[in-house]
Order: structure tokens, then sequence, then C-alpha cells
């Protein structure tokens, strides 16, 4: 257990670092481009993201399956993962080119900046697949943190003794992390984790994920459809003033919810190891765990938005930030039970459900947002997120048989985790599940 509770412990050192640094870029372009400018930015993300979903097959999960079964074949892994995602990115960023390129100049330069970020995001991934499957996560851990280091020196510089990333041009300071994170990522592969790197093609390997990365595209898509639709939504249905402070106010919430998949990758090759009750017992005690720290953290974001949204943003920072925050951050409690229910599905390999949980979750919320925007604005955004991740993450689950054992985990979860009687013997619970 000590190998997995250290590995988690350096993985969140990491987030917690990660955390800072987007918020500090969000205020950075917050500041730079106005709620307005910025409303423009995330436009083009979500609008990029959502490309993005439809051409890079979300394989990643697979890999990191195949190379915990066996580490032998992991080079094969690499190539075909990939020559699949940067064929992806290439379709992807040609596709963004096209739509934003007669746009003005901030939407033009968020274009390049986001499509540089996500090659060098694809180009660092195979160490991050062999660092899960193998439970060594403190090596991204330290290549993340020495890329901050780097990164926040040179930023810092630039900015004060150049005008290189004034104005529209500050957006580059996002690719610029991706590209410092990409050297260090693999300075610390090769020198301190000390692996052999080859690569090594396998049509079987290829098809493999190929034919599964086809079938997942439609999760995939419903998964980012619901995640960024409501800033494109907002910036339809009202104006860019409103889009803005909705992401800006929401990169707090969303950077949280990175924890939960943080959490869900540590513990996942421990998932593929058990079978049966055992696999029952560990959902169930995971994601009664889950469920408190979700549901307390929830309520510490709610009486600490207002000051945090002040401290970040200054004037910029309005009532409506705040009560988006606030409502927003409850989807947590849906995101950390998801993270466990999404790769209990993989690892039972029943891709169709998560492919129809994200689906039914990006429909409703598609369709509350239309309801709840010109009525509510960038608050009815927020409703309409919860009861998406509401629907996709728990409900979903009660409708098949498959899956009706998930949902009922995670009823018993909720119980569980308001139940103080029950701490102790759950706490212990967790601890036999490693104990050789």
């Amino acid at each position: 257990m000590s190998k997995y509770l250290y590995n988690i412990a350096v993985v969140m050192l990491e987030r917690v670092a990660m955390l800072a640094f987007q918020l500090w870029m969000t205020s950075h372009l917050v500041h730079h481009l106005t709620t307005s400018g910025f409303g423009e930015w995330a436009l083009v993300f979500s609008g990029i993201a959502i490309i993005m979903s439809l051409s890079v097959f979300a394989i990643d999960l697979l890999i990191i399956r195949d190379i915990a079964a066996s580490p032998g074949d992991k080079n094969s892994a690499f190539l075909s993962g990939l020559i699949i995602q940067l064929v992806g990115w290439s379709v992807a960023s040609v596709a963004a080119l096209l739509i934003f390129s007669s746009q003005n100049q901030l939407v033009v330069y968020s274009t390049y900046a986001i499509a540089l970020a996500n090659f060098f995001i694809i180009m660092a991934k195979p160490w991050y697949w062999e660092y899960t499957a193998k439970v060594e996560s403190k090596y991204k851990s330290i290549s993340t943190l020495f890329s901050l280091l780097i990164y926040a020196v040179g930023v810092y510089f630039t900015v004060k003794h150049s005008e290189l990333l004034d104005g529209e041009r500050s957006v580059f300071i996002y690719p610029l992390y991706y590209v410092v994170n990409f050297l260090v990522s693999a300075c610390v592969y090769f020198f301190g984790y000390k692996a052999s790197f080859s690569l090594a093609y396998c049509p079987n390997k290829f098809r493999e994920y190929t034919k599964a990365g086809a079938l997942l595209v439609f999760s995939t898509v419903s998964v980012v459809i619901f995640a960024q639709s409501d800033v494109i939504m907002l910036k339809m249905l009202t104006n860019s003033e409103l889009a803005g402070e909705y992401a800006a106010s929401v990169k707090l919430s969303s950077a949280i919810f990175m924890i939960a998949g943080v959490i869900g990758n540590t513990f996942y090759p421990k998932l593929l190891g058990l079978n049966g009750a055992q696999r029952h017992n560990f959902l169930f005690t995971i994601m009664a765990i889950l469920a408190f720290l979700s549901v307390v953290g929830s309520l510490v974001v709610v009486v600490l938005a207002e000051p945090t949204l002040a401290l970040l943003y200054g004037s910029s920072a309005s009532d409506t930030m705040v009560w988006v925050l606030r409502i927003h951050i409850w989807c947590s409690v849906f995101v950390f039970l998801g993270a466990f229910s999404s790769r209990y599905l993989h690892s039972k390999h029943l891709y169709r459900f998560e492919v129809i949980k994200t689906s039914l979750g990006a429909v409703l919320n598609v369709v509350t947002n239309f309801l709840f925007i010109p009525s509510f604005g960038a608050v009815g955004a927020a409703v309409a997120s919860l009861l998406s991740y509401w629907v996709a993450n728990h409900l979903a689950f009660l409708f098949f048989s498959e899956t009706r054992e998930l949902y009922r985990i995670q009823q018993q979860a909720f119980i569980c985790a308001f139940s103080p009687q029950t701490y102790p013997s759950t706490l212990r619970n967790f601890k036999c599940f490693f104990q050789s």
C-alpha cells in the first residue's frame, strides 16, 4: 500500500503545482485580454477540444492497461499510440485553422497557441503511459515541477524585460510551458528513470487501438461536449463577456476535477488485478472515501469562492462568477465517482456503456443550456453542467443490467460517506487491499 500512497502523494504535489500554474495563467490572460478577450480564447479552446475529440482517439487507458499487463510490449504500444494520436492532431489542427483563420487576430493567435500545445502534450505521452502503468508517477511529478520552475523563470524575464508576450500575443504563454515540459520530461525519462526506449510497429496492436478508439470516439466527443459546450453556447446565446466570466470562474473547479483523474489512474493497475467480490469491495471503499472528500471539498470552495476569485481576478471578479463557481464545484462529486466508474467499464471492456452514459450527459447538457442560459445566463450553464454530470456518472448506470451494480455501489458509497461509525472499518478494508 505504501507504494500507492507514496505515488499518489507525489502526484498530488504535482497537481497542486499545476493547479497554481493554471490559475495564474487564467488570471494573467484575464488581466491582459479582459474577460471579453478571455471569452474569445475560451471559445477557441472549447472549439478545438471538440474537434480534437473527433480525431484524436482516447486510447490512453488501453495503452496503460497493456503496458501494465505486458511491459515487454511497451514499444509497440508507444508507436501505435503516437501514430494514431499524431494523425488525429494533424487533422484537428488543419480543421481548426480552416474554421478560425478568418477571425480576429486574438482568435488566430489562440488557434496557433493551442494547436502547438496539443502537439507537445501528445509527444510527451509515452512517458506518462509508462509511469502510470508501473505506478512510478513520481518521475512525471519531478518533470512537471522542474518544468514549472524553468518556465516561471523564463516567463518572468520575458514579460518583465520585453513586449514579446504582451497584448494578444500573451496567449503564447500557454504552449510555452508544454514545450519546456516536453524537453524536461525527456531528460528525466532517459537520465533519471533510465529507461530504454525504442519504437516497434505491431500491426495487430495498431488495429486494436484504432478499432477501440473509433468506438470510444463517441464517448470522448460526448465528454468534451458537456465539458466545453457551456462556453460555446454562452457565446452564441449571450456574449463574449459572459462566456469569459464563466470560463474564468470554472477554471478553479475544472482544475480540481483533474485530481479525480490522477487518483483513478494511480489505482487503475490495482483495479485490473482484482476480480469478483474483491473488485466490488474495492470500488465501494474507494468511492465512499472520494464521496466524502468531494463533498467536504465542495463545501470549502462554496465558503471561499468570493475571496478566492477576488484574489485571482481582482476587479474583474463579479457576483455572477462567484455563484457559477459555487454551483459548478458540486460537479466534483460525480466527477470523482465517475473516474472509477469509467475505469471499471474499461477494465471489463464495456466500452459501449461508456459511450451511452456520456452521450446521455452531452445531450442533456446541450438541451438544458438552451433552456437555462437565456433566462439565467452563466449560472444556468453551471446548473446544466451539474445535471449532466449527475446523469452521466451516476443515474445512467441504473438503466442497464450490466452497469446496475455500479449504481448500487455508488448509492452505498454515499450512505457510507456520511455514516461516521463506518469510517474505521472502511479505512481498514482499504488498507487490506494493499497488504501482500
